[in-house]
């Protein structure tokens, strides 16, 4: 309908962006050939290696209507090559994946219930492990950063993320509690599986999983973005509303658009740091820059107005 309206270029930019993806690190989303693998890992247990006996040729005897199975690994290789091969990387990408891999874990699990036998000791015992891990992290989280003052010098040779952490944010002890249940969750449906107890394993983990998730999102995810974007949040919103230019300078962000609520610039070349920069405006202009150093601080046509955490916020002053 689009090309009927309003001709091919609309298509043509699409494919060539989809082009630019695949072949460049677009917004600086670099990221190494295995980030999905890791990802997907990480991010799906423990359903992620439930399904990896399902990817054997034969599980068991597991046979499913139609092939699916086999229409699932396909699927499930698809999106992992494909985005693998992708310059541009960003975590959201392999998430088609989790579909086939939430299936294939189910396959696995079913065929586990049906030959009334406990789930394999190594499995088993990958899922404690990490499952483990990742509570005890959660739970350590909040005094990490408590003590932040005994390891922030660490991160001398990064000084943007020793000036990011340097913010003082809150770390009330009990945000702890939901890493240690998932820890007890974690020990409690080893053992079940162990002993068979399939349905009362699954649901307190699931219990367990839908527990830290929200409160992950609502307690430790505010805290952590405080550290990273908060300030240049908090800046873009201070600006959302005036009749002006805000960019970033030096680093690709997309927040100045949705925060600033950024219009539809009828002279795209606006979108462009450099060009606010080099050329008379007829707004007022301003960039945020990572600091604590940034090439702003020696242009002549710019000064510092401020600097919270790890960003600095310029003003242009003259043409």
């Amino acid at each position: 309908m689009n090309i009927i309206v309003n001709g091919w270029d609309l298509f043509w930019q699409f494919i060539n962006y989809q082009i630019e993806l695949f072949t460049q690190p677009v917004a600086g989303h670099q990221q190494p050939f295995y980030y999905h693998f890791v990802v997907v890992l990480l991010g799906c247990l423990p359903m992620s290696l439930y399904a990896i006996p399902a990817f054997r040729s034969k599980i068991y005897g597991t046979r499913t209507p139609y092939n699916f199975r086999i229409w699932m690994l396909c699927l499930f290789w698809v999106v992992m090559i494909l985005f693998s091969i992708s310059t541009t990387k960003i975590v959201h990408y392999s998430s088609m994946a989790y579909l086939p891999l939430s299936f294939l874990a189910a396959t696995v699990l079913f065929r586990y219930e049906e030959k009334r036998r406990p789930i394999h000791r190594v499995l088993n015992g990958f899922v404690l492990g990490l499952s483990l891990l990742f509570g005890v992290l959660l739970t350590a989280l909040p005094f990490v950063f408590k003590k932040k003052d005994k390891w922030i010098h660490l991160l001398d040779k990064d000084l943007f993320a020793q000036a990011s952490f340097s913010l003082p944010v809150e770390w009330p002890w009990w945000i702890c509690i939901a890493g240690l249940l998932f820890i007890i969750a974690s020990i409690i449906g080893f053992i079940w599986r162990q002993t068979g107890k399939f349905y009362p394993a699954l649901a307190i983990n699931a219990a367990a999983t839908g527990l830290v998730l929200i409160s992950t999102f609502w307690l430790v995810l505010p805290r952590i973005e405080r550290y990273t974007q908060g300030p240049a949040i908090d800046y873009f919103e201070s600006k959302a509303g005036q009749n002006a230019y805000v960019n970033t300078y030096g680093y690709k962000s997309y927040a100045n658009y949705f925060y600033f609520k950024y219009p539809n610039q009828a002279n795209k070349q606006t979108d462009d740091a450099d060009y606010l920069l080099n050329n008379t405006m007829d707004k007022p202009v301003y960039f945020i820059a990572k600091g604590p150093v940034s090439d702003l601080d020696k242009h002549p046509s710019v000064k510092l107005v401020g600097q919270e955490g790890g960003f600095k916020f310029y003003q242009k002053v003259s043409p």
